[in-house]
Parts: structure tokens; C-alpha cells; sequence
């Protein structure tokens, strides 16, 4: 078998390679495409993230999403998250009135509850529509640092589903999350520590004793708790502290119903 040589290989030259298309690789390219740089993104996954994952949008992103003429399409689509309350046994107007607190500092007061998989959803959609194209199923697989040699580039070597690809670009930006490809390959450390406590997430709905429009922080006798709605009538991710490593759906529902007062 004869061995392909790097340099033989489909290349693409561009000015920014931005590997991993979260919301912020898919941001990084969009800003890019805006400004007219060439940017290519690529990430392993096939598509916009189907989960809910991370869901608040706060009022400064929604001020960058309105640069890019994005923010009336996150409003339409959104859940106004206006007030903090904390404790069960309060009544459903009590709390503080985030948006209250915010009127005067920013044209979007409050939070938009707007699930990542939908952020992505818009900001691919975005960038197709600027004419630049999302390499999905494609895995970094080595990256070399050639800026300081002729030619300054970044040389990266992409796997997608018809065989190798290279990219060279004058900046790599690594945007691929906790387990960075990028981060990996160029040794990169990842510094931090991790909490040791172990907290379950769930995204419920019909969930009973929640106002509506409002996050809550509740403690009980042996766990504490938060909720962000997502949409009317009990829809709303639950997030709660798990009183040992393992966890099961019953066990913190019931966690949730018996502690925190929420059925």
C-alpha cells in the first residue's frame, strides 16, 4: 500500500479554522463570515446538538445576537425567564424582579430561556445563509503550529466521511468543549478544578408549585435545588444536588417532590 503524503491531500486554505460548532465555534464563524474573513468550522458531531443543554441566554449575548440581526428570531422562539425567587413557601409573584433590576442597562432585560440545541439550530442557519459551509463529521485528527516557518500556518488534518482532508489557516481557534481535540494534540493543559459533589439534570414538564416566567432556588432538609423555566405550565429544567455518585430517574424525582416541595 502506498502512503499518502499530507501535501497530496484535498486542501483548503482559509484564514480562521475553527474547530467544534457549539455555540461559540458556530458565533466564532459567524462574527468571521461578518467580518469577511474566511473561516473554515468543522466538528465530529453530524449536526446541531439534539439535547437542551445549556439554556439561559444572558442579556449581553442577546446584545451581540442583535449585531448579527439575530436577536428578534431568539426573542420569537425564547421563554422570558423575569424573576428570581428563593424558597417553596413563598408566593408565586414574590422574588426579585430580574428585569426590573435591569431596565435602563440593556434594550433586553431578563433572560431568554433558549436551549443550545436551538442557539445552533440559528446560528448554522446563519452561517449557511452568510455562504459559508459547516464541515460536519469531520474529526480533527492532528494539528501542527507552522506559523513561525515560511508560509506562517496552522496545518490541520481533518477525517470526515469521504477520507482526509488538510487545512491550512493563519489562526486555529479550538472551540471543541472539556475534551478539546485541539487542546490535546497541542498539549495544551486545561487548568481548574473539578466540584466533587454530583448534581442531576432533568428537563420536565407538568411540573406542579412553579410560577410561571420565574427561576427558583429551593433548599430542603438534604439537597438544594434550582429551576429555569423553559415554557408554560410546569415545562422547566430541574437542577439538584444528588445525595450519593449514583442516581436514578425515581429516586430524584422523588428527591425532588419529598425535599423540595415540587411534584
Amino acid at each position: 500500500m502506498t502512503a499518502v503524503r499530507p501535501e497530496d491531500l484535498p486542501t483548503t486554505d482559509t484564514d480562521v479554522l475553527v474547530v467544534g460548532a457549539g455555540p461559540t465555534g458556530l458565533m466564532a464563524g459567524l462574527v468571521l463570515a461578518r467580518t469577511g474573513l474566511s473561516a473554515v468550522v468543522a466538528d465530529q458531531k453530524s449536526g446541531p446538538t439534539r439535547e437542551s443543554r445549556a439554556l439561559a441566554v444572558q442579556p449581553r449575548t442577546m446584545e451581540i445576537y442583535d449585531q448579527l440581526g439575530l436577536a428578534e428570531r431568539v426573542i420569537s422562539g425564547a421563554y422570558r425567564a423575569v424573576r428570581m425567587q428563593i424558597g417553596h413557601r413563598a408566593p408565586a409573584s414574590s422574588g426579585v424582579g430580574i428585569d426590573r433590576v435591569q431596565q435602563g442597562a440593556t434594550r433586553f432585560p431578563g433572560i431568554q430561556i433558549f436551549e443550545q440545541s436551538r442557539n445552533e439550530e440559528l446560528l448554522a442557519a446563519a452561517l449557511t445563509e452568510s455562504g459559508r459551509e459547516i464541515l460536519w463529521s469531520h474529526r480533527l485528527i492532528d494539528l501542527s503550529d507552522a506559523t513561525s516557518e515560511p508560509g506562517d500556518r496552522v496545518v490541520a488534518l481533518l477525517e470526515g466521511p469521504d477520507g482526509l482532508i488538510r487545512v491550512r489557516a493563519r489562526w486555529c481557534i479550538g472551540a471543541d468543549g472539556a475534551s478539546s481535540a485541539v487542546r490535546r494534540i497541542l498539549n495544551v493543559p486545561f487548568e481548574g478544578v473539578t466540584d466533587e459533589a454530583t448534581f442531576w439534570v432533568a428537563d420536565v414538564r407538568g411540573l406542579q408549585g412553579l410560577p410561571d416566567h420565574t427561576m427558583t432556588m429551593r433548599f430542603g432538609k438534604s439537597t438544594f435545588g434550582l429551576t429555569f423555566p423553559i415554557g408554560p405550565g410546569g415545562h422547566a429544567r430541574l437542577v439538584s444536588l444528588a445525595l450519593d455518585d449514583h442516581v436514578d430517574q425515581d429516586a430524584a424525582l422523588a428527591s425532588a417532590r419529598d425535599d423540595l416541595g415540587l411534584a
